[in-house]
């Protein structure tokens, strides 16, 4: 398999918007009511381990709201979020929109 093939089991995506999700009320009370650029980003934590429950995947222990923030930040530093790109963190492949 070369770097570019991947096997994917789950893909999810995550939209990341800072000049609108960062001022939207209804994102920021979801988001432990803190502002956030990533839309509803705890929904999608809880879809991932609901996702390996059902496939009788193991769930990560690292895979928290907090983990998956860190990535985000991580994968977007330096970069244009409005650009769409993937990013490959642990196995888990996160498409930006």
């Amino acid at each position: 398999m070369s770097g570019d093939e991947f096997s994917y089991q789950l893909i999810s995506s995550l939209r990341c918007d800072r000049e609108v999700l960062l001022s939207a009320e209804w994102n920021t009370s979801r988001n432990r009511d803190k502002q956030s650029p990533y839309l509803l980003l705890p929904y999608t934590v809880d879809r991932l381990i609901q996702a390996a429950g059902v496939h009788s995947w193991v769930t990560p222990s690292e895979l928290t709201h907090d983990w998956l923030k860190s990535q985000c930040d991580a994968s977007l530093e330096g970069k244009n979020p409005n650009q769409p790109y993937k990013v490959l963190s642990k196995g888990i492949t996160w498409f930006y929109l």
